[in-house]
């Protein structure tokens, strides 16, 4: 199973005799169904993989679906996600801005396409939480570019691994949890053995997902 823009990768595999199925990453809820789908048709197999495929996605963005309903919807946060300070950042054609949305804020790249931003788009957009790569953080708040960015004045920059944003499993849920903990911290419990900020979502998640079971 092959990201279709690993032309050299593919090119290496099928000449070491390998069968090689490219498989479109997905950037929102319908294309997470198609590449489940995809993925459990070739491991599966035909209708029963394909359909395997769809409960199982389904049932990953039902969780999303009750993340959703926790955070609070009376004031919109704008946001983003930067890999870089060189124009690296998650866009509107990417899964992680789905996810983003998912957690309750807007992502300002999400009528950007192709990964890249400028600063001038950063700059008027002016989100008020930034999520980054690891190790990004003190740059953004020394970079004087950035100064009168919202996000950098308050304090509200928080490192995230780019895995989380770009990884297609079940770790989307992770994802959404980490940016839902960090920009709602009124959902943490104040509470001096309480020091993961998703704990409370996730108990209230969890308590929402056995209800509708029920």
């Amino acid at each position: 199973l092959l990201d279709p823009a690993s032309a050299s990768a593919e090119e290496a595999l099928r000449d070491a005799g390998l069968t090689v199925l490219n498989i479109a990453p997905a950037a929102d809820r319908g294309g997470y169904e198609r590449l489940f789908a995809q993925v459990s048709s070739a491991l599966s197999g035909g209708g029963p993989g394909y359909d395997a495929g769809i409960a199982t996605a389904q049932d990953i963005f039902l969780t999303l679906d009750e993340i959703t309903r926790v955070v609070p919807n009376d004031t919109v946060g704008t946001a983003c996600y930067l890999y870089d300070l060189s124009g690296s950042a998650v866009t509107g054609d990417m899964l992680g801005s789905t996810i983003m949305t998912y957690s309750g804020v807007t992502n300002v790249f999400k009528d950007v396409v192709g990964g890249q931003f400028d600063y001038d788009t950063l700059r008027m957009s002016n989100p008020n939480i930034i999520f980054c790569a690891p190790g990004l953080k003190n740059e953004l708040e020394s970079d004087s570019r950035f100064s009168n960015l919202q996000a950098v004045r308050s304090g509200k920059i928080f490192e995230l691994e780019p895995r989380l944003m770009e990884w297609q499993g079940r770790t989307i849920v992770e994802c959404a949890l980490e940016i839902s903990g960090s920009a709602f911290p009124e959902l943490t419990e104040e509470s001096s053995q309480t020091t993961d900020p998703t704990s409370k979502i996730e108990s209230q998640v969890s308590s929402a997902l056995t209800s509708s079971a029920l």
